[in-house]
């Protein structure tokens, strides 16, 4: 379907109504207007009615409840259908349907996926699915889980931007900068061209804060990016933050607060060592949790850590589609004069346990920071840090990975990984895999004398600009600049460091910093934005290329996305478009074929002049050849195209070896006639051999269609035999060929 008429029944779907359906595909919550409540939110998961995705209740305890619940008006009496399971303690928990918080149905103990309806009347009403757990005894895997929603007919608020997610690190140390992304959605059927961000502190402490007037259309997702720059004096504790959206007018102010995030100060004056840059991911190591239980080991070497100190923290770089939300973790470590795993494992009674807690996976990319319960003295060794999954009934899915160095050759054999969905015990592991590649891992380890590198970014005109990504070269650090255009990278070697400052919209600047121990270096930058020009055209169509086409769907993609109409005249204009950039253009109408093509923006506008669109060249449908029972003739049968709107002539009839049906110019032209069946004449005439047929739609203006091919058809010399078998079978043509997206296959 093309974009021209998704966008008529987008809009068709907003002002009528619409029957939402919910089958968690996406991978996330997003899609609709879900809220999460109780001691646990929801979670999407690998283990679907159908498709890839379903919905699992959040993991709890005893005298716990996890809930999922959706707010729609429902415009026409109708029914809501879904499909949900269980594995729980049966008769004492349950996974309950509720409407406008009245139990509706509930199921307990073990069951497989069924499906629940039921009709709903009009009227704004509130859909729950809770699962909650008496107080005590766990069986199974104590959970529910929800797929394939079919909500009755509903209509969304005018005006309803919201907060779909935010996350940040888990940690960060003192003077440095703490980034947290926000996820919005407009769930309203109008855009939105202007909202505020906001980041508070727990006690409601303003943290940052900025505008955006880039227009948020209906349905559309938008991810932005808050800092907070932590002071280098800032209390090491543990304290949570959270995001808002305001809106001139919001119909649906419910969603506009995100979750808190939780966030473990570390103390300043800590220098991150970063080992491994590989983009390859793994299961195996350092947590696997599509298993119960895992044990991983790596020997990080004295050569890739450089300094020696007490190690507070040590983080992995994850890639999640599970939201793992809590998780029991134990990781061991110690110094070993060993370069090598090849003889087994060093077991949990030779290291140092440094943590021994949950921790939090969330979906995405993520840094997971694991804050050590006590320091670790690192004396410049080889450093060996063994990690464990412990037993844990909840498991999660095989596409929750890591990031790991692959190839490494100087250091064969320096980690082993161990999976089970038995108990298996990090003092004395079963034998494990070897691997000789690694986690990517950052280990925070005390330092003195260290410096920082801050500043702040403007325009050209002296406008400060948020969200402007800073990297470092040498160190592969990165941060954002907050509203004010501040940024910060604190606990820097003293070192000469290449810095970039980067946004959509402006021309890249980098700079070249020098760090002195124990100072702030200010690094300032100005950035040039992209000057914008206008690109303009006329679309015609090629059975009448004297007048316009009006409302052909126009787009530009590139760097920045545009689209719009044609009007009554068939002409486009597109604004603001960023100079020195590539764009693709395309323009689409239903029964035209879609006009695809490069634009190169330069420095001035552009008038892309009159575009002709052809119109769609329907081939015929279903060829089926049929040699009948003697060997003498075979018979073709087909279908006219259904949804033609050129002016049809005739079909031409081509005969061919099957070898070449994919090389036209050898095909023998041996009909061309306006009806749908044709039969070769001259098939008793051929040599034995495997033929195929081919037909073409001919259309006024000399335009053809593509070929449809027949089923292969084999001329033997054999004696036919008259007499009729009492069953017999032969497989006919797939259409319309093998290279369409879809392709029917008939028998007989």
């Amino acid at each position: 379907m093309n974009k021209y008429l998704v966008s008529i029944l987008l809009f068709l779907s907003i002002t009528l109504g619409a029957q939402h359906f919910e089958g968690f595909e996406s991978g996330h919550f997003y899609d609709l207007n879900w809220q999460h409540s109780g001691n646990e939110n929801w979670l999407i998961t690998s283990d679907p009615y159908q498709g890839n995705f379903s919905a699992r209740a959040g993991y709890i305890l005893d005298n716990q409840y996890s809930k999922l619940a959706i707010s729609l008006e429902v415009v026409e009496e109708s029914d809501i259908n879904f499909f949900w399971k269980i594995d729980s303690e049966a008769q004492t928990d349950f996974l309950a349907f509720y409407l406008d918080g009245n139990l509706q149905a509930n199921i307990s103990g073990n069951t497989d996926w069924e499906e629940h309806s039921q009709t709903i009347s009009v009227g704004e009403h509130t859909f729950s699915w809770v699962y909650q757990k008496d107080d005590e005894n766990s069986v199974g895997s104590d959970t529910g889980w929800l797929d394939d929603i079919s909500f009755p007919q509903t209509i969304t608020f005018d005006n309803d931007i919201a907060i779909k997610d935010f996350y940040g690190p888990n940690a960060i140390n003192a003077g440095n900068a703490a980034v947290f992304k926000i996820a919005l959605r407009n769930y309203g059927a109008n855009p939105q061209t202007e909202y505020t961000l906001f980041l508070y502190r727990e006690d409601n402490t303003l943290l940052d804060q900025f505008t955006i007037n880039e227009p948020l259309a209906s349905e559309e997702n938008r991810e932005h990016h808050l800092v907070w720059i932590l002071p280098s004096d800032e209390p090491v504790i543990i304290t949570e933050v959270f995001a808002e959206v305001q809106v001139q007018q919001d119909d649906d102010p419910t969603n506009n607060i995100s979750n808190n995030w939780s966030l473990n100060i570390l103390e300043p004056d800590m220098l991150k060592i970063r080992i491994g840059y590989g983009n390859h991911q793994t299961q195996w190591y350092p947590f696997n949790f599509f298993f119960s239980n895992n044990i991983s080991e790596t020997i990080y070497f004295s050569q890739e850590i450089v300094i020696t100190g007490l190690i507070h923290a040590i983080s992995y770089y994850s890639n999640f589609i599970s939201n793992v939300y809590s998780a029991p973790i134990k990781v061991w470590m110690g110094n070993t004069s060993q370069t090598s795993l090849a003889n087994g494992w060093i077991g949990a009674n030779s290291l140092t346990a440094v943590f021994d807690d949950d921790l939090a996976f969330p979906a995405g990319n993520h840094e997971i920071v694991i804050p050590l319960d006590e320091p670790f003295q690192y004396n410049g060794n080889n450093l060996v840090i063994m990690n464990n999954r412990a037993w844990d009934t909840n498991t999660y899915s095989q596409d929750d990975l890591f990031y790991e160095t692959i190839n490494d050759l100087t250091h064969p054999d320096r980690t082993l990984g161990i999976n089970a969905n038995y108990n298996i015990y990090p003092t004395n592991p079963p034998q494990g895999y070897l691997f000789s590649r690694y986690p990517n891992i950052s280990l925070y380890i005390e330092a003195d004398n260290l410096g920082t590198i801050e500043g702040n970014v403007v325009s050209n005109s002296g406008d400060e600009i948020p969200e402007v990504y800073f990297y470092i070269t040498e160190n592969y650090r990165y941060t954002y600049s907050s509203g004010s255009g501040n940024y910060r990278f604190g606990n820097l070697l003293a070192d000469d460091y290449t810095v970039t400052a980067s946004k959509k919209g402006f021309y890249s600047e980098t700079q070249t910093a020098v760090v002195v121990e124990n100072e702030t270096t200010v690094l300032d930058f100005s950035l040039q934005p992209y000057e914008a020009v206008s690109i303009s055209g006329n679309v015609v169509t090629s059975d009448d290329p004297s007048s316009g086409l009006s409302n052909a769907f126009v787009s530009l993609s590139g760097i920045r996305d545009h689209e719009t109409a044609t009007d009554d005249e068939g002409n486009f204009l597109f604004n603001e478009v960023w100079e020195n950039q590539t764009y693709l253009l395309e323009i689409a109408h239903y029964n035209y074929e879609t006009y695809l093509d490069t634009v190169e923006v330069a420095e001035s506008d552009i008038d892309l002049g009159t575009i002709e669109l052809q119109e769609s060249a329907y081939p015929p449908e279903n060829l089926q050849a049929v040699q009948n029972w003697d060997g003498t003739l075979v018979d073709l049968f087909w279908e006219a195209p259904s949804n033609a709107i050129r002016t049809f002539e005739y079909f031409s009839v081509y005969r061919f070896y099957d070898v070449n049906w994919n090389n036209p110019n050898t095909w023998n032209l041996i009909g061309e006639i306006a009806d749908t069946t044709f039969c070769d004449s001259l098939w008793i005439t051929l040599p034995s051999t495997i033929y195929q047929y081919a037909v073409i739609t001919n259309y006024s203006n000399g335009i053809q269609s593509d070929a449809v091919l027949s089923n292969v058809v084999e001329k033997t010399t054999e004696t036919v035999n008259h007499n009729i078998p009492e069953r017999s079978s032969y497989l006919l043509s797939n259409y319309p060929n093998p290279f369409n997206p879809s392709t029917t296959i008939s028998f007989s």
